[in-house]
């Protein structure tokens, strides 16, 4: 029982978000950082990655449904919504996918996609000795009337919680 109890212990810290943190932040921009290390291979951490409507959360979507979103790693391809009535969101488009390895998506999330600023989004998965460390980084510049100081965070916050979602799916 005890050994169990451990095993269960270490794959819940394994699948825990290492480090979160707001990196830089500046008048005319920020860069996000989150990392965990997850016991799955870097494949499947991928896969699960590009599987986002099984774990994005349907409170940070525009239609309310996550399972409307779909992230497609092929030349053209964007991270999408669809929205009731044949509407639809392209929150961002697929710069580079290295399936197993790199993803870079381009564009500004949530309300960033309406202020004119420009994101860049990069999901390493890298191998380590149990499983698959994944770091997410998100860079933004632009201009905010605020100095990105509010929205930086607020970013930060629901990227966090974004990420601690995924690194939960992605161990299943």
């Amino acid at each position: 029982m005890l050994k169990s109890a451990a095993a269960v212990a270490l794959a819940l810290c394994i699948a825990s978000p290492c480090r979160a943190e707001l990196v830089a932040q500046a008048a005319n921009g920020f860069t996000i950082s989150h990392q965990a290390e997850i016991a799955v291979p870097p494949q499947s951490a991928y896969e699960s990655f590009v599987a986002i409507g099984t774990w994005w959360d349907m409170d940070h979507s525009y239609g309310g449904k996550a399972d409307a979103m779909r992230l497609e790693p092929m030349p053209g391809g964007a991270w999408l919504e669809t929205l009731d009535g044949g509407g639809f969101v392209t929150h961002m488009t697929v710069a580079q996918a290295v399936p197993g390895s790199r993803l870079v998506l381009t564009g500004g999330l949530g309300p960033l996609g309406r202020m004119g600023v420009s994101g860049t989004m990069t999901v390493s998965f890298s191998r380590t000795s149990t499983g698959t460390r994944v770091r997410l980084d998100y860079a933004v510049g632009g201009f905010d009337p605020d100095g990105f100081v509010q929205l930086s965070k607020a970013v930060d916050g629901v990227l966090a919680g974004q990420f601690k979602r995924y690194c939960s799916q992605a161990a299943k």
